[in-house]
């Protein structure tokens, strides 16, 4: 009698096991752990801030990214950016708020009438109008790197504006020419433009409205 009730107690435990497997699958657990550094540099394990629900890539989204190089999101939009390479278009690639591909900026009509295209750009921001009137209406800012400039679009693609090469006889040395090549912008609330160029390293560079 008293093995019987060992050998069921010990059933049953076994049983509860298996349940508390089912229960808790092993991919409740993150597949990753997150740490912070102490202030003597030595490595903290924390809890997760977030956990991965989702992986968007090229391939779901059903187009080519050569080269990613920035990414901004506004108005449900998320606006990312393929500098592309000798072989391969620039480009905008627009999705909506459920990742879905809603169109593609690989050209413009630029301000003589022809098409152009983006050359290494590596910075794109959102440009907001000021005033009530015109609430909500914003273009697509690119830092067109390659090109020494920085277009701004409309979400279609229409040429809007470029900022071309500032005058940075101020920053020259030994009379050499300074290479402009912006990377990243921002934009204030007078429409100032704070531009983050390659090979300029006293800080960033305050462009007025119209680019001086």
């Amino acid at each position: 009698m008293k093995n019987r009730i060992v050998k069921t107690f010990a059933v049953m435990l076994m049983l509860l096991a298996l349940m508390a497997g089912m229960v808790i699958p092993a991919s409740a657990e993150p597949p990753y752990e997150s740490y912070f550094y102490n202030v003597d540099g030595v490595w903290v394990g924390s809890a997760n801030a977030y956990s991965v629900s989702e992986y968007i890539t090229p391939a779901s989204l059903g187009v080519s990214i050569t080269a990613f190089a920035d990414m901004v999101s506004h108005d449900g939009k998320i606006f990312i950016l393929d500098k592309g390479s000798s072989d391969e278009s620039a480009k905008i690639i627009i999705l909506n708020d459920k990742f879905d591909v809603i169109g593609v900026i690989d050209q413009f009509i630029g301000i003589d009438g022809q098409p152009e295209r983006l050359s290494g750009p590596e910075g794109i921001e959102i440009f907001e109008y000021l005033g009530t009137e015109n609430a909500g209406k914003y273009d697509l800012v690119v830092c067109d790197t390659r090109n020494a400039r920085i277009v701004r679009m409309d979400i279609t693609g229409k040429f809007v504006h470029v900022y071309g090469q500032p005058d940075l006889s101020i920053l020259s040395k030994n009379d050499e020419e300074q290479i402009y090549a912006p990377k990243k912008v921002v934009f204030d609330n007078t429409n100032r433009l704070y531009v983050v160029a390659e090979n300029i390293n006293q800080g960033l560079l305050c462009l007025d409205p119209d680019g001086s």
